[in-house]
């Protein structure tokens, strides 16, 4: 979390300071955080400073050791190695201190004369951006304790942040405070998106019930539609809680779906009752298009199950387990009211085609969607899943320019199973490419095991004295380094640290926030660095990732969708199979040819019309060629001496468009995307029933 405090003018500077840092210690002291820092008082980089300083000799002499026989190797001196190398140390000393810089290193030049962390200070800059300075403003980093995207990493972390306002607020009371993190974008999206769900769900039930109000005279039978909406939707929630730990909340957004498609099979099943037909001869007059239209929509969202996106995987799961549940909820519900009967308004509606020009018309609208199809233009941005919040962003990137912080470069992160390769992976990827990261502060494990072999050791041994020795000779004074020498002497008689241990041991005490730079789980271990903003990680970068911007992540976004693309079309395969098993293979076929070329007409007006297309253009497909079957099943099993059916699909396809035209009103675009989709697809399925275009009858 980023927290800037704007104090009113004329505030002393030294109670800004006092009241920057009670608002610090207030977030550390609370379980919600792990550490806070006024960033002006410097404390983490003095303790990274000392944690450096204390481990110089393990962390960065290797490096430094490497380079310098490296240069020996390239020059090939007369010297011994250890004489050479006194020499070369004392010129590059020489040469520091005659420089401007020295002056901020004086004190630190006397225990560390190999100018070690003098070298590594330029190295490490970027690793910590310094913010502008503002006599009004005092700026806090904390970290907090639990993840932002979990509950205890949300309202406890804003609780924790109100009682550390109130703390700072003791010192200067007019004080503003302001504050950032991936936290509050989680907690307003989860908030907005909550919202949304009530909002949609409750708009899309009012549409079905004044769409039943139109089409039914008993209007108080809507209410035995209740019981199959709730089983459904509380079914598919109550399996998909169970088979996931947690759940993204777009799935029960799009899952809102439900209640238009679960009413379905309920208006199929008491508006086709027949007079003196008991309960048991009608559903086996409907066994065909209910099993087939619930079963290819429960195939194709199966299908989803395999995807290896979690978000389209769950809601697979939810809408075939809703299907399933809705299904057998409405044949055990309605077995209770055999009799029940809405009163369904006849209206004269009579719109068939004559059967000579179906032909040519499918031909002319095949031709149209071959022609659209041709122009559909792809491209995932994961930023259409996400509620709008420009209040919240357009205050972030105040505050993150605040802390110095901006967009300007990538983000890489480099993983390995162990820090020896991951630190390995890192320096192959910065020995072709500008990079800066944490891992510059430790060697890698062949370095390291170089420097700390007992012919090395050896050698520096042998080095200390003729260090001494060229230091008096260059008129230092004999005991200027005597802190050096006697802390050198020790790292050479002490045995060396295991590569692990050591690089782990360190990395987990780096404070403030270069300890989010690098992170140890079960999985491995994660470096991460920054590159320029144009950079595209080489090839050669084993185990290296961007995570810059969004089209990074829109790449592997993208990835998901032809996977989803390829299960989808496993989906369809099994709807025109199950269409063929069900009412023969012509009948099947044309069948099935009613929701495909719905489909494929609704992709080609939108793409006509220059919509882009994404993951949730391909996932409104699959479920409108799944609604769209529905009714060509039913249509199919269509009586001209008893138009119930063609009632109950005009019913049916009227609800789900209203339902999935909710949708498009949604502020989050994916969600408003399949909502069109969808509602595209299921009119264009209900015209081609009304106009008898799939029929093999002669006429209606």
């Amino acid at each position: 979390m980023l927290v800037a405090l704007d104090a009113p003018p004329n505030t002393a500077p030294a109670t800004l300071a006092a009241a920057a840092r009670a608002h610090a210690d207030t977030l550390a002291a609370s379980p919600a955080f792990v550490a806070a820092f006024p960033l002006a008082e410097q404390s983490w980089q003095h303790a990274l400073g000392a944690l450096l300083h204390a481990r110089r000799h393990d962390l960065l002499f290797p490096t430094w050791l490497a380079n310098k026989r490296q240069a020996y190797a390239d020059e090939k001196p007369a010297d011994p190695f250890p004489i050479w190398l006194a020499a070369q140390a004392t010129a590059d000393l020489d040469a520091h201190l005659a420089s401007p810089s020295a002056s901020a290193t004086t004190e630190l030049v006397t225990s560390d004369p190999l100018l070690l962390l003098v070298s590594l200070s330029d190295q490490a800059a970027p690793l910590a951006p310094t913010p502008a300075a503002n006599a009004t403003r005092a700026l806090v980093w904390a970290e907090t304790r639990d993840g932002p995207l979990s509950e205890a990493g949300q309202q406890p972390v804003f609780d924790a942040l109100e009682a550390a306002a109130n703390a700072a607020r003791a010192h200067v009371p007019d004080l503003a405070d302001r504050s950032t993190g991936v936290a509050r974008f989680a907690a307003a999206a989860k908030t907005s998106t909550r919202t949304e769900i009530t909002r949609l769900n409750t708009i899309a039930i009012g549409c079905v019930f004044v769409l039943t109000f139109i089409f039914l005279r008993r209007v108080h039978t809507l209410f035995h539609l209740l019981p199959v909406v709730l089983c459904a939707t509380l079914g598919a929630v109550t399996v998909t809680t169970l088979l996931f730990p947690r759940v993204h909340v777009l799935v029960f957004v799009l899952g809102s779906l439900l209640s238009g498609v679960a009413v379905d099979y309920a208006f199929q099943l008491i508006l086709a009752r027949r007079d003196n037909e008991s309960y048991v001869q009608r559903l086996r007059r409907l066994a065909r298009p209910l099993l087939g239209g619930a079963g290819t929509t429960f195939a194709g969202f199966l299908a989803l199950t395999l995807s290896e996106l979690p978000l389209v995987r769950q809601l697979g799961v939810y809408v075939a387990s809703g299907i399933v549940l809705g299904l057998l909820a409405t044949l055990a519900y309605f077995s209770l009211f055999p009799g029940l009967s809405p009163a369904p308004r006849h209206l004269p509606l009579r719109a068939s085609l004559p059967a000579r020009a179906r032909l040519p018309l499918l031909v002319v609208l095949a031709l149209l969607a071959v022609a659209g199809l041709t122009q559909l233009r792809w491209h995932d941005d994961l930023r259409t899943l996400e509620f709008p919040s420009p209040e919240l962003r357009a205050e972030d990137a105040a505050l993150r320019a605040a802390f110095g912080q901006d967009d300007s470069g990538s983000t890489l992160i480099t993983r390995g199973a162990t820090y020896a390769e991951a630190r390995g992976r890192w320096q192959r990827l910065a020995d072709v490419a500008p990079v800066t990261g944490i891992a510059s502060l430790v060697p890698t494990s062949d370095i390291y095991a170089a420097a700390t072999r007992a012919e090395t050791r050896a050698q520096l041994a042998a080095f200390l004295p003729a260090f001494r020795a060229a230091t008096e000779a260059a008129g230092y004074e004999p005991d200027a380094f005597e802190r050096f020498h006697t802390d050198f002497a020790a790292y050479l008689a002490a045995p060396p640290t295991e590569y692990e241990t050591l690089l782990r041991d360190t990395l987990a005490q780096l404070p403030g926030p270069l300890a989010l730079l690098t992170h140890a789980d079960t999985d491995g271990i994660s470096f991460l660095s920054t590159a320029p903003a144009d950079f595209t990680v080489p090839a050669i970068a084993e185990g290296t990732v961007s995570l810059s911007g969004i089209e990074g992540l829109n790449t592997l976004f993208s990835r998901y969708r032809a996977a989803a693309a390829r299960l989808s079309l496993l989906g369809i395969a099994a709807l025109v199979v199950i269409s063929c098993l069900v009412h023969g293979p012509r009948a099947g076929l044309r069948t099935a040819a009613l929701p495909l070329l719905a489909t494929a007409l609704a992709f080609a007006i939108l793409a006509l019309r220059g919509d882009t297309f994404s993951l949730f253009h391909l996932l409104g497909a699959l479920l409108g060629v799944c609604l769209a079957d529905d009714y060509a099943h039913f249509a199919h099993a269509d009586d001209p001496a008893h138009p119930q059916p063609r009632t109950a699909i005009r019913l049916s396809g009227l609800t789900t468009a209203a339902s999935f035209a909710v949708l498009m009103t949604s502020a989050i675009p994916a969600v408003s995307a399949l909502g069109a989709t969808v509602t595209l697809i299921v009119v264009l399925a209900l015209v081609f029933v009304e106009t008898n275009l799939f029929s093999l009858r002669s006429h209606a």
